[in-house]
């Protein structure tokens, strides 16, 4: 059995792998985690993988959603995953309001 970063880490990478990224999983998984363990599985996706997972995101995303994702792995703000999501959206000049209802909607339920 895997330890859970490293689960994570796989379905990450499942999800960017290949033509078109599925960005429910990047939203179900990054926006729902803690900051300790969102550093947890930063490192380990760099370990398996050998390569940053922000590096992987930018290559897979763009715009305003790109951006919310690289600050949330990056762990710059904030002390839990909802308060991250919400100060990014808000203070966001362009932030899509379908970005921000879904990870918050994420986050909730």
């Amino acid at each position: 059995m895997l330890p859970p970063e490293e689960y994570l880490c796989k379905e990450l990478n499942k999800c960017m792998d290949g033509l078109g990224t599925d960005e429910s999983v990047l939203i179900e998984i990054l926006c729902t985690r803690t900051k300790k363990e969102i550093a947890d599985i930063v490192q380990a996706y760099e370990r398996l993988y050998n390569r940053p997972l922000a590096e992987h995101m930018c290559s897979e995303t763009s715009g305003d959603f790109r951006r919310l994702l690289t600050l949330i792995v990056t762990v710059r703000i904030a002390s839990n995953h909802f308060s991250t999501v919400v100060y990014i959206a808000v203070t966001s000049a362009n932030m899509s309001h379908v970005i921000l209802f879904t990870c918050v909607h994420d986050c909730l339920f």
